[in-house]
């Protein structure tokens, strides 16, 4: 895939009760995106990771906040 324009991934993540596991699924998404087959596929791209919370009861919006602060990626 060739074109002129910048191409940006978006990947949408819902989360409900899910603090246990919003760094360890950020870590696997970069890890994925970092493939060189993706991007041999792909050419460069930027992305984006956008965590959705449904009114979670525990410290998930806490953590995606926080992960937010350090990671520019993460929205």
């Amino acid at each position: 895939m060739s074109s002129g324009a910048a191409l940006t991934l978006n990947v949408v993540v819902p989360a409900y009760n899910e603090e246990d596991n919003v760094c360890p699924l950020t870590d696997a998404i970069e890890t994925a995106l970092r493939d060189p087959q993706l991007h041999e596929r792909l050419g460069d791209f930027q992305y984006r990771i956008t965590f959705v919370d449904n009114c979670s009861r525990d410290q998930t919006w806490d953590r995606v906040q926080k992960l937010a602060a350090c990671n520019p990626h993460v929205n």
